[in-house]
């Protein structure tokens, strides 16, 4: 374990950063794109669908970091509010450009990842404070009652859980709610890495077995340090909806259409 390189929450986000943009490339260019004959473009490429299948695999890697790195952030920052606040706003920027490079139409009505990531912090936000709420019943109420207490608490905590994950689910979020118990499941088992990178992958291959290629992200996320590395707060708040924009570009360039 000791010879294994040690990664920061810098690396390990523009490493997912990288796998995302490979990932919606080839959703836009060789899926949603379409040839003369009126089918996708990796039909008409030679090797295309074998390309295709390779990039949406290495795009598999993304999530899992992303929602390692969620949690993270979430149990490290100073203000939560401005936290969720700053994934909604880039999220409801983002949206008409990630539309139209995954589904061609900026219209189209199903919320990108970052709105699965915003419900994900808000439940596992609400689940802290359910769990704190009871844990203070319990310590002011009769030794009697703590067992029960403590007990109903968890039991609310896992119904704030499903919420999220229907909420996720009832928007038609990227990822749905295999996205947010993904989060859940990591911060729930927080302090345990092994048990909740294990519990992450198993839920994701669940949601989809596409997700079964999600293990190289919870690998990734398995050598992190524990250290920040040099953060720049808002770059990736700007990278996310500025990738999309020069998918776009470049698909008009190359193909001559939006």
């Amino acid at each position: 374990m000791n010879r294994l390189p040690r990664l920061d929450a810098t690396v390990l986000k523009w490493i997912a950063a990288v796998c995302m943009v490979i990932d919606h490339l080839a959703a836009c260019l060789l899926q949603v794109t379409r040839g003369a004959d009126g089918r996708a473009l990796k039909y008409s490429l030679p090797m295309g669908v074998t390309v295709y299948e390779i990039c949406r695999g290495i795009g598999r890697t993304a999530l899992p970091v992303f929602c390692f790195l969620l949690v993270e952030g979430f149990l490290l920052t100073g203000n939560r509010v401005r936290y969720l606040t700053r994934i909604l706003v880039t999220g409801c920027v983002a949206q008409p450009f990630f539309g139209a490079v995954i589904w061609g139409d900026i219209k189209a009505a199903r919320p990108n990842t970052l709105f699965t990531l915003a419900i994900g912090l808000a439940t596992i936000w609400a689940m802290e404070e359910i769990r704190k709420g009871f844990r203070y019943a319990a310590e002011q109420g009769a030794p009697r009652h703590r067992a029960v207490l403590t007990a109903a608490g968890e039991a609310v905590t896992w119904l704030a859980a499903g919420a999220g994950a229907g909420l996720a689910w009832v928007l038609r979020t990227d990822y749905r709610w295999g996205g947010v118990l993904c989060i859940v499941l990591l911060y729930y088992f927080h302090g345990f890495r092994e048990m909740a990178l294990t519990a992450e992958w198993i839920c994701l291959s669940l949601y989809s077995e596409t997700e079964l290629l999600s293990i190289g992200g919870v690998l990734l996320t398995w050598l992190y340090s524990g250290q920040r590395g040099r953060q720049h707060r808002y770059t990736f708040y700007f990278f996310y909806p500025l990738h999309l924009m020069a998918i776009l570009l470049v698909k008009r360039i190359l193909i001559g259409t939006w």
